[in-house]
């Protein structure tokens, strides 16, 4: 009887460690061990209209985070075809235009280390717009570099961003 009462405070204990996630992260910064051209601090403007995938959505369907993805908005779409109604109604439901010459600040390099494995994430702010404090992540418009010991190299990619200080 006993055992089974230890397998069973086992059982919980690993399913609750698999709920919670087991993740590990470190902030890098851009140096010799993981060299990037992006400047913590500086600020780049988007050149293109660019596509966002929502996550981290609340409860209230409100999101504190925003994905850069690599393909631009198409030109079909406008701010009309995404109302309620519009074309691509269910399209905002998970993605998000973001303007051109939107400013977003570069804040940092997160090491990430999950059951998935080993990841680095480029992580900025939005300065202003309807996005304004958003947190996003800017590896889906990044050039990949080689890979390093700390995972890949994320580049700044002139084809979407400039600097503008």
């Amino acid at each position: 009887m006993r055992v089974r009462k230890w397998i069973l405070v086992l059982l919980v204990f690993l399913g609750v460690l698999s709920l919670t996630g087991c993740v590990t992260r470190h902030d890098l910064r851009p140096d010799s061990q993981y060299p990037s051209d992006y400047s913590v601090g500086a600020v780049y403007s988007t050149k293109e209209v660019l596509v966002a995938r929502i996550v981290n959505r609340t409860v209230f369907f409100v999101f504190q985070r925003l994905v850069l993805l690599t393909f631009e908005a198409p030109t079909l779409i406008s701010v009309d075809d995404l109302q309620p109604g519009g074309r691509w109604e269910k399209f905002s439901k998970y993605y998000v235009l973001v303007p051109k010459s939107t400013l977003i600040r570069f804040e940092r390099f997160t090491l990430e280390h999950n059951i998935a494995g080993s990841f680095v994430m480029v992580r900025g702010h939005i300065l202003e717009g309807p996005f304004a404090n958003h947190e996003i992540d800017l590896r889906g418009i990044s050039l990949r570099g080689h890979r390093t010991s700390l995972g890949e190299l994320y580049m700044v990619d002139s084809r979407y961003l400039e600097r503008v200080r």
